[in-house]
């Protein structure tokens, strides 16, 4: 799997995804369920994007990640290492 990080209409100005091939998304590993916070690209076009809902792999909107982003907090005050924010239309992750 490759993780990329581009500009691009999909979720705003930061677009982040980990490539996988289509037997990864026909069959995909324990790991890649439990990561609900992941964007999926499969490899080939159309380069359709999948996100896990913690049981399966789902075909991820645009509605549904603009819902996800709406829902981060503003800034990292009170947030831990590792938390992801939305600042000035930036996906920011607090170190």
């Amino acid at each position: 799997m490759t993780t990329h990080l581009s500009t691009g209409p999909f979720v705003g100005p930061v677009d982040v995804f980990v490539d996988v091939t289509s037997a990864q998304i026909a069959a995909p590993t324990p790991d890649l369920i439990a990561d609900i916070d992941a964007t999926y690209r499969l490899n080939v076009p159309p380069y359709t994007r999948y996100q896990s809902n913690g049981t399966a792999l789902v075909t991820a909107s645009s509605a549904a990640v603009a819902a996800y982003l709406a829902a981060l907090p503003a800034d990292d005050a009170g947030l831990n290492s590792g938390d992801l924010f939305w600042n000035g239309g930036f996906l920011c992750q607090k170190v």
